[in-house]
């Protein structure tokens, strides 16, 4: 946590706040120097003081009520003050090959965002924007996202021409559930094969692949994850089983791995345990 911030103390900037709802992220960036206080977007946690710049870095795309995160910043800012907003730019989207309703927390995202967009969000509110820009930005070194930057400060007059080119809103709706993202050759052909299929590492894309791919068709036989919490709970009506259950699978079987980032290790305890059916990793 507090990576950007980390970045603006060596920079020189000394007098920073974060604000996190987890306390442990509270505490941790406490050992960095940098004080931090549990709040929220909808309320802030500034006592009595004006912020003279507020950070928003890849959250906006998160909130579900703009209204109160705006009255919010509002309320909280310097009169002369000044507000930076990182989120994806949904008009790259399509431009990245690399890039897809899988990639990272995109299926997550509530709002869609392009430049034109937010600034207009912005501008009703009497912000002008200062400057802007859109780069991929490579999250954890393994998931590429289009991300747009913009510094927004305060106007005099509000500006609340609408814009009615809903082309973003038709785009994005079609985008997401396109089913070019959750084709696999690899599923399909367990699928037709009828092979059992052991499914291992229940991340949330997982569950958009057993949601929208031909995982879902499989003949799936064990929902498997490391995490106890999850081994508590059921999916799709089934028990979620610890790993152990995959050591006496058979070679005419298949282990699909949810979790890219872990299969290497994933791949080797398999292997300990003698496994030479089929495995694939979902990416």
């Amino acid at each position: 946590p507090g990576h950007f911030l980390r970045r603006l103390h060596e920079a020189g900037f000394r007098d920073l706040m974060g604000v996190e709802l987890c306390e442990d992220y509270v505490q941790e960036m406490a050992q960095c120097a940098i004080p931090a206080r549990l709040g929220s977007a909808s309320s802030l946690p500034l006592g009595e003081r004006l912020a003279d710049c507020l950070i928003y870095k890849n959250i906006f795309e998160h909130f579900l009520d703009f209204d109160v995160v705006l009255d919010e910043i509002e309320a909280r800012l310097a009169p002369d003050g000044a507000v930076f907003i990182e989120a994806p730019d949904a008009s790259c989207y399509a431009a990245f090959s690399d890039y897809s309703p899988l990639s990272y927390f995109t299926l997550e995202h509530i709002n869609h965002f392009d430049p034109v967009h937010l600034r207009a969000l912005f501008s009703r509110r009497g912000f002008e924007l200062v400057l802007s820009g859109t780069r991929m930005l490579d999250i954890a070194e393994r998931y590429a996202i289009p991300i747009q930057h913009a510094l927004f400060r305060r106007q005099q007059v509000a500006d609340t021409q609408e814009i009615k080119d809903f082309t973003l809103a038709a785009f994005v709706r079609t985008w997401l559930p396109s089913p070019a993202y959750f084709r696999s050759a690899e599923l399909e052909a367990l699928r037709d094969a009828r092979v059992p299929v052991h499914v291992w590492g229940l991340s949330y894309r997982t569950l958009s692949w057993l949601g929208m791919s031909a995982l879902k068709d499989c003949e799936l036989r064990h929902f498997v994850d490391d995490d106890p919490r999850k081994q508590a709970q059921t999916l799709m009506g089934r028990p979620i089983h610890s790993p152990d259950i995959l050591q006496n699978i058979g070679a005419d079987e298949a282990v699909v791995i949810g979790v890219g980032p872990s299969s290497p290790s994933m791949r080797l305890l398999l292997e300990t345990w003698g496994f030479s059916g089929q495995v694939v990793v979902l990416h």
